[in-house]
């Protein structure tokens, strides 16, 4: 029987997957995900274009990919976007603020370049808890509780 080779330092190093790339561990910080009601721990949220919804945005204005789910490190940003949750058929209802461990690689949201670390994105993400449920806020409540993080330009 032929002993197994031991592979060099440096190559264990990198077959191993970084922090960002493993599902198991758990995030320094909390990250929150504002959208439709119904989850519960150890749910997992997927990107929009795997469920098969076609969210379209002006593609002019904005970076967003549906085969992300999207995140933040605010809770108050968080509940600005559960209320404004839109369903198919049914439209605007009421939407649940949701405490989530990303899955996967880790990236800012290029939509919101300079607002370092505020703003991000993930292949996937487990919900942790449930926040808040029933979020409905009008447009001044949302602007003020997201204001603090947008840029204009």
């Amino acid at each position: 029987m032929a002993k197994a080779r031991k592979q060099p330092r440096r190559e264990r190093a990198r077959s191993k997957p970084t922090v960002a790339e493993r599902d198991d561990v758990p995030s320094a910080e909390p990250f929150f995900h504002g959208g439709a009601p119904g989850l519960v721990p150890g749910s997992i949220l997927r990107p929009a274009a795997a469920l098969g919804f076609d969210v379209s945005y002006n593609a002019e204005q904005t970076m967003y990919d549906p085969n992300y789910v999207y995140l933040t490190r605010e809770a108050d940003v968080a509940t600005a976007y559960a209320a404004r949750c839109v369903m198919p058929v049914v439209g605007q209802i009421p939407g649940t603020v949701y405490q989530a461990q990303p899955l996967g690689l880790v990236e800012p949201d290029p939509d919101y370049g300079p607002v370092s670390g505020v703003y991000v994105r993930a292949p996937r993400a487990r919900i942790v808890s449930v926040v808040r449920t029933d979020v409905t806020l009008t447009q001044r409540e949302q602007t003020q509780l997201e204001g603090p993080w947008q840029i204009w330009g």
